[in-house]
């Protein structure tokens, strides 16, 4: 009799344990399966991003990098205005706050980053952005070089501009963004005003801008995006060196076929532009201006035979034998018509831009 009720008793448990191991191996095949349907949605999405930017995103993009900054502006003085109500100060006091200067100076930073990433939320952005940081180190050299050259072989043309506008009876200010008065507030000011522009505004005018014109040409495109790029600054004085400066990094890009060699350059230049205004570098000429116009556009020249010349030597880090298939789709008559976008966005961003502009010209003409 228990010899029979053993059996009985364990084949029950076998059946037991056979059901209990049924149930679970249910529920960690349905944990499979749901982690493969998220994985594949995942790739699904993906893959549905689209790999490039269009007129219509450049459109968007300028469209918002002239306008956002104006609005957090805006909403920046409201709180800087009651702010200074509640302690019973002035704004001008309230902005001698580090912290709080170093924010209100960043403003258009942080515009010019939201309207990327808005304007990004259905893309690809390594592949459109030609995001490759496997750059090769001759390239980086010449990078580096070039960013150097830039400010130093441009900066003369420049300063044309600068005394043309004061001859007219323009207001130029020449202060400095930070007053840079320590070690530490020099690191500071590098990683904000050369460090997070090389990322943002290359993303957004080397990036968006740039690759969403190239429908029209890659000159047109190089120059546009420099034209926008110089208009973005709102600023008469601050027009000719980023607009000449964005065709060396816009032809680069093109060049190197990676955004991240413009990076660089934007880096390597603004860095060096802090750098000399820490140990007051000041380069004078006391020359007759005639003269310096025709040493400074000499010099302007020269630069770009010199970038010219070092592009020569820069490797194309696009050209693999999957991208030039990629370019070979990209320059059939079909994916054009894809690419054709909406012109509206881009023209009344740079109406916009060029309104705004005139408004701060004639603002410091009468100051």
């Amino acid at each position: 009799m228990k010899f029979f009720f053993d059996i009985i008793f364990h084949n029950s448990i076998i059946n037991k344990i056979k059901s209990l191991s049924q149930e679970s191996n249910q529920k960690i095949n349905s944990f499979w399966l749901f982690l493969t349907f998220l994985f594949a949605t995942f790739i699904i999405i993906y893959i549905m991003k689209k790999a490039f930017y269009n007129v219509d995103d450049a459109g968007k993009t300028f469209l918002w990098c002239i306008l956002a900054p104006q609005i957090l502006g805006f909403l920046a003085q409201i709180i800087l205005i009651s702010i200074s109500t509640f302690y019973g100060t002035t704004v001008q006091e309230v902005l001698q706050n580090t912290a709080v200067y170093v924010s209100y100076a960043m403003l258009a930073q942080l515009a010019f980053g939201l309207v990327f990433l808005y304007v990004s939320k259905k893309t690809n952005i390594k592949s459109a952005l030609k995001l490759n940081f496997n750059l090769g180190l001759i390239n980086i050299v010449f990078c580096v070089l070039i960013g150097v050259i830039g400010v130093i072989g441009l900066s003369p043309i420049s300063s044309i501009g600068t005394e043309i506008l004061k001859f007219i009876g323009y207001a130029v200010d020449e202060s400095f963004v930070f007053d840079i008065n320590s070690v530490s507030f020099l690191i500071v000011s590098i990683i904000l005003l050369a460090g997070v522009p090389a990322i943002i505004e290359e993303f957004v005018f080397r990036g968006v801008i740039f690759q969403g014109l190239r429908k029209y040409g890659n000159w047109v495109a190089i120059l546009g995006s420099s034209a926008l790029f110089a208009l973005v600054h709102l600023s008469a004085e601050q027009f000719i060196f980023p607009f000449l400066f964005g065709i060396i990094m816009a032809y680069i890009v093109l060049k190197t076929g990676s955004i991240f060699a413009s990076m660089i350059i934007h880096f390597v230049a603004n860095t060096l532009t802090v750098l000399l205004n820490y140990f007051k570098v000041e380069i004078m000429f006391d020359i007759d201006f005639v003269w310096f116009v025709l040493i400074a556009l000499g010099i302007g020249l020269a630069t770009f035979c010199i970038v010219w010349l070092m592009s020569k030597k820069m490797k194309n880090v696009e050209k693999t034998k999957e991208v030039e298939e990629v370019l070979a789709v990209i320059d059939n008559a079909e994916f054009a018509n894809k690419n054709k976008g909406n012109t509206s966005n881009l023209k009344f961003g740079i109406i916009f831009g060029i309104v705004i502009w005139v408004i701060n010209f004639a603002y410091y003409m009468i100051l």
